[in-house]
């Protein structure tokens, strides 16, 4: 595996790993008699937690990237917003009805098929406040 491939795998774990904190939460908070995958779950945050500080501290610099349109990003801005993304999709994933989800999932296929560039949409962008 390349190192570029590496980091583009590590960060995507990172950002599951945003995620994956609160239901592990709740999962702790279960009568459900599930000692092993417990303690498992645990050992997984706690290796978690300290690679999740290593890449969060990675993006909590005062640092901009210029974008193609001109504007500059700071690198916790993008985190965040790659972050929410990520909360997004979940919650699209786990609070939809199936349904919707599959709906979801065909129009992504056809906007594949019919080659829409994703990265060309335009979205906006609001720093965030501290």
């Amino acid at each position: 595996m390349t190192d570029e491939r590496a980091n583009e795998v590590y960060n995507k774990l990172n950002f599951l790993f945003s995620i994956m904190f609160p239901l592990l939460d709740e999962a702790q908070e279960t009568t459900k008699p599930m000692r092993q995958v417990k303690f498992h779950m645990n050992r997984l945050r706690e290796e978690a937690q300290k690679e999740y500080k290593v890449f969060f501290d990675n993006y909590a610099k005062d640092e901009k990237i210029e974008q193609e349109d001109g504007r500059s990003i700071s690198l916790y801005d993008i985190w965040k917003v790659t972050e929410i993304a990520y909360e997004d999709v979940f919650d699209i994933i786990f609070n939809r009805h199936p349904g919707e989800l599959a709906a979801l999932v065909n129009l992504n296929k056809k906007l594949r098929e019919q080659k829409v560039d994703l990265n060309q949409l335009k979205f906006e962008y609001k720093p965030i406040k501290l």
